[in-house]
Formats: C-alpha cells, sequence, structure tokens
C-alpha cells in the first residue's frame, strides 16, 4: 500500500510438474485464459477453482532458482538480465542467477530502492538521501532534499527521484541536482481543509498526486512545474466516500492503469482521461465478508502485466497481455500462500518478454527465483 501523508493522522521448495503446464490444463476449460473476461473484467470460472483447489501446493509455473544464502524479502532489491542485487548490512552486493555462490559488493551503504533497470541506488548517510550509480561508483547527494525526507525513483533508469516531506513534493535530476517543487499547501490551501495524499508520481514532465482534499475526495491531480498549477486529472463517480486509489501507471497510450476501489467495486481498471471513460480490467474477490482487491506489475512496454487475486484460501498469480481496455492470452502462474503482493515480487526484464518473481512464502524469506518467459 503506497504510503500516505496525512495531516491528523521453510516449506521444501516445489516446483508443479503436471502433464503439461497448469494454465494449460485443466481438463480444457482453462486453456490460455483461466477465466471469463468481458464486460465485468475477468473472473475466475468455477471449474476451474475446484481443479486448482485440488492441486498439491505451491503451484508454481517458471523456473526456479533457489537461493544460495538466506535474504529477507525487503533486502533482495532487484533481478534483470539475470542479475540479481541484494544489501546485506555492509552494503549492496550483486550476484548473478548462473552463479549465485559468486557476489561483488557494489557499495558500502545498503540501498533503500535501486532503479528498476539496476543501475543506480537510493540510500540515506547522515539522515540525508544520496544516489550512487552501481556501474561507475559515482555517488550524488541530493540537494536541496530535507534531513529525513522520504525518495524514490521516479523512472526506471534512475535518472530522477521524487519525494520529500508532508507538504512539499520535490522532483530532483539525480546528476544535475535541477529540482521542481509542488508546494501542496499553497496550490491546494490545506490551512483550510483536511488532506491527504498518497506516494507521487512523475510522468511526462509533470508530477501526480493521488489523495482528497477537501470536498474533493479520493482523485488524482495533475501538477505541472512549468505552468505552477494543479489540474484535476481523475474524479471517482459521485464522489463515493469508500472508493480510493491503489498503485496506478501511466499507459504509452495516454491512458491509466490503476487499482483500488472504483464506483464501489475493487478491481483493476483503465481509465481513458480524453473520454473520461473508466473500464474494469479484473474484479475483485470477496473472501469471507470482506471485498479484496487487485494487485499487478506493468511491463516496461506497457502492454504485458502481472496481477494478484486471493480467493478464500491462497494467493493467486497471473499474467496477461492488455489490449486496450482488455486483457488477453491469460495465463495462471503461481498459487500460494504469499509474502506480499504482485507489485512487490515482480522484476521484468527490458524486453518485457520474460520477468522474474521472488518466492516469498509467508515466513518473509526469499526461498528462490522463479524465471519466467512471457
Amino acid at each position: 500500500m503506497a504510503k500516505r501523508y496525512e495531516q491528523r493522522s521453510a516449506r521444501r521448495i516445489g516446483r508443479w510438474a503436471g502433464a503439461a503446464a497448469l494454465a494449460l490444463v485443466l481438463s480444457g476449460c482453462a486453456a490460455q485464459a483461466s477465466g471469463l473476461a468481458g464486460e465485468s473484467g475477468f473472473i475466475l470460472s468455477s471449474d476451474v477453482k475446484m481443479e486448482l483447489q485440488a492441486r498439491k501446493l505451491p503451484l508454481i509455473q517458471g523456473e526456479q532458482t533457489p537461493l544460495a544464502e538466506e535474504v529477507r524479502f525487503a533486502d533482495l532489491l532487484n533481478v534483470r538480465e539475470g542479475s540479481v542485487l541484494y544489501n546485506r548490512e555492509d552494503g549492496v552486493y550483486r550476484t548473478s542467477l548462473a552463479s549465485l555462490d559468486r557476489a561483488e559488493k557494489l557499495i558500502d551503504t545498503p540501498a533503500a530502492e535501486v532503479s528498476a533497470n539496476g543501475h543506480r541506488a537510493l540510500h540515506d548517510r547522515d539522515r540525508r538521501p544520496y544516489v550512487s550509480d552501481l556501474q561507475s561508483g559515482e555517488t550524488f547527494e541530493l540537494d536541496g532534499a530535507d534531513e529525513n525526507s522520504q525518495w524514490s525513483f521516479a523512472d526506471a533508469e534512475g535518472e530522477y527521484v521524487i519525494g520529500g516531506v508532508p507538504g512539499k513534493v520535490g522532483l530532483i535530476h539525480v546528476t544535475t541536482g535541477q529540482a521542481k517543487w509542488l508546494n501542496v499547501k499553497e496550490q491546494f490551501d490545506t490551512e483550510k481543509k483536511s488532506h491527504s495524499y498518497g506516494t507521487p508520481y512523475y510522468f511526462d514532465g509533470n508530477i501526480y498526486v493521488a489523495g482528497s482534499f477537501g470536498d474533493e475526495r479520493n482523485a488524482i491531480y495533475k501538477y505541472s512545474p512549468d505552468e505552477n498549477k494543479v489540474r484535476l486529472y481523475l474524479d471517482f463517480p459521485g464522489g463515493k466516500a469508500y472508493d480510493s486509489i491503489g498503485q496506478y501507471r501511466f499507459l504509452s497510450d495516454g491512458k491509466l492503469l490503476f487499482d483500488g476501489t472504483y464506483d464501489g467495486q475493487n478491481g483493476l481498471f483503465v481509465y481513458e482521461p480524453q473520454t473520461k471513460a473508466v473500464s474494469t480490467l479484473v474484479l475483485g474477490t470477496t473472501v469471507g465478508n470482506q471485498d479484496v482487491g487487485i494487485s499487478f506489475s506493468l511491463a516496461p512496454d506497457g502492454k504485458k502485466l502481472l496481477f494478484h487475486t486471493r480467493d478464500e484460501s491462497y494467493d493467486n498469480l497471473y499474467q496477461a497481455e492488455l489490449d486496450g481496455t482488455q486483457l488477453t492470452n491469460i495465463r495462471y502462474i503461481m498459487r500460494d500462500t504469499l509474502y506480499a503482493s504482485v507489485s512487490r515480487l515482480a522484476y521484468w526484464n527490458e524486453d518485457s518478454a520474460s520477468y522474474a518473481l521472488k518466492y516469498v512464502p509467508a515466513g518473509g524469506t526469499v526461498e528462490s527465483i522463479v524465471s519466467y518467459q512471457f
């Protein structure tokens, strides 16, 4: 869940091997698409549910590579193109899936995060944020950043970081130090309004913030640094109090992919800013009396994704292709009790045709890296 700023407030490693891959068997009913995808979104069919529930766990498609030493969930930072980055108490290390018994130390400080391409690491030193280039060894201090402020990479290459402190959102170019700032207090008149907002995003030269400000609740706002103006980007129909936005990503065609609760339903959605239409891709589930939402991980090309649902007992992961406002070629990839959502488990290779998952059961230790081809 995205952090929000508010004013007030071991098991055996197993790989299921049947007569064929799980997503393509199940008596033919699950071939290619393990469910139904239509106007109301993807719903797992009842016969497929029964077949899955009868299988021995864990159900894992993909090639598993057990780790040579124990690594906790938060310490495994990145898996890309066969390279693995992870924290130890004395710094960041790199190894490879082909030779996990050999590792090299890259920097002397553990990282809070690395860029999606694995080239840069974000870390603190004396309560101040720094970015280290893991290829050149050069380190950059984030000029203008407050002590104890919170930052994350704004793009896959790690050229920008975005974050700040409550009431102040910054976008900083790492190498030049050029910064752009959103004064939340000024732009949203927060002295007169209760407010909360989530982790900011950067896209196409603009800063985006999802939150609630006064009577305008559960919306995404677009801030143009060049114009120094905030505009409402996405609002919910009727301002429903229980609607909310989780994570969101911008697509190359201008649409917005987001998870959360929209019009009273949990799920995964696509928003078209030109028409202001929202389409449902995947509906959430109900476990007991509680509605359970969807999480996702989007490929670099914006055309493929992984999504994560939960039934009465277990977590279920799927891969799919995104075709406009529909999911196609849906395939089942994993079923087990998982430690985190797929957005925190998945790492995409640059070609978007392959990816890796850190397999973390409920205990919180990474048991293996699972590699997949789309």
